[in-house]
Parts: C-alpha cells; structure tokens; sequence
C-alpha cells in the first residue's frame, strides 16, 4: 500500500465520490493550483494502477476512476497521517439525523463499502422524508455533479460524507435539488438536498442515506444510539475528536 498525505486522501475522496469530478473541484477541495494537483494525480495514477485502478482524466470529461477501487476506499478509510504526534487532548462533536425515518447501523447498509467502513465510519437511515439536512455545522467543500454525495468539514476537525441513496449516482442528478454549493458555511439543521424517494424507488435503488466520518484517524471513538425511528436533527451519535 503507497504512501499518501492529508491532502492526497481529499483527491482520492473527491475524486472516488464522482462519477466524475474537474480541477476546478479538486482545487477548491484541496487549496492547490492546478499544476501542483496535476504533478500529484501524476503519482497517484502510478501508484493506483499498481492496485488495479486507473485514475482517467479527460478533458471536456472530467476525472473519475476505472477498474477495482477496493484498495483505493482502504486507503482513504485506513491510512494512518502522523497522529501519534498530534496532542490527544480531545473534543466532543455532536452529529444529528440528516433525514426522519429509521435509524440503522452503518454495517447494515446493503453496500460493502459502507458496511466495511472503507470510507469510514458512521451511521445510515432509512429515510421516509426527502428532506436532507446538516448533521452538524460545517463548511460544505464538494458537491457531486450528480448532485447524489456532499463533503463537508467542521471547525472541529471533522471530515464528513453524506451519501444520498445506493448507486443513486447512475441517475445523474435527476430525482435531487442542491440547496448548497461548494464553499458554503452551513449551521446544524440547514436544508442541504431535497431528495425525491418516489423517483429513486422507481428507478430501483436504495434511499438509504449515510453519514460518514471520513477522517476517522483524528477520531478517537464514535458512539451511536440504538436502532429506532429518528426525526432530522435528533442527536444520534457522538464522535470524540482529537485536537490538533
């Protein structure tokens, strides 16, 4: 498995979020110029395809991965950047409902990504309301094209996905309505994504949302209520964050 920094884990994120994402994305996620991102996609691109992934960049077409991202999601969800020598002092964030419906645990996501934790840890509902909102209050950093995933970051620290439905990104952005975009500062509760339940039935996939803790490096534990029915903006878990 390669070595990768901080910022080399946002790239593979933003980019494995997809389907597919531009510079332009990537930038505004990382801070980067384009040169400097293109010499480090450069690496990345060896290095992935070492693991059976190939990290395509097209121009008019954007930037997205081909092949197996097994190894890729267990070096986002696992790989471990220098926190042995960050201080341990820590701090509890508290992470709400981002949907009413029944609350279930992350392992039970019909998705071996989430289910594994290969993106990181979290929690999932089964959602009887589109209505999509803040888990917490934060910066929003990427939203995807197809409108289906949003990253977000706190004050604390925290870096979270919410991933909207299961293999929702094949539906290209129809059956969602953003209400944030990139750069945005939202406050715990704010509406996000409204999300049409009905249309991503018809279309035959899962509603699941996820709420998921991406750098769980800097998390020293994460502790969920029990299964049950939850309304947006209930407190379901909270995540004791080391401080840097």
């Amino acid at each position: 498995m390669f070595k990768v920094d901080e910022v080399d884990i946002k790239l593979l994120e933003t980019i494995l979020i997809g389907p597919k994402v531009h510079y332009g994305d990537l930038m505004s996620v990382t801070g980067l110029s384009k040169p400097t991102i293109v010499k480090r996609l450069n690496m990345l691109s060896v290095e992935s395809k070492k693991l059976g992934a190939i990290i395509v960049r097209k121009r008019g077409d954007g930037i997205y991965v081909e092949g197996d991202k097994t190894e890729l999601l267990k070096i986002i969800g696992n790989t471990h950047y220098g926190s042995e020598d960050r201080k341990k002092k820590s701090k509890s964030v508290k992470l709400n409902a981002i949907a009413s419906g029944q609350l279930i645990s992350i392992t039970a996501v019909e998705d071996d990504v989430f289910a594994q934790k290969m993106m990181g840890d979290g929690f999932a509902v089964e959602p009887n309301d589109g209505e999509i909102t803040a888990p917490t209050a934060g910066k929003i950093e990427s939203v995807a094209d197809t409108k289906h995933a949003i990253m977000m970051t706190t004050t604390d620290g925290l870096e979270i996905m919410l991933h909207l439905g299961l293999d929702t990104v094949e539906l290209k952005g129809a059956p969602f309505e953003t209400h944030v975009k990139v750069g945005d500062t939202v406050a715990l509760g704010d509406p996000l994504v409204t999300m049409d339940l009905e249309a991503i039935q018809a279309a035959d996939k899962k509603t699941t949302v996820m709420t998921v803790v991406t750098n769980m490096d800097d998390v020293e534990k994460m502790d969920v209520i029990p299964n049950q029915m939850v309304t947006k903006n209930d407190a379901v878990a909270t995540v004791t964050v080391q401080s840097k």
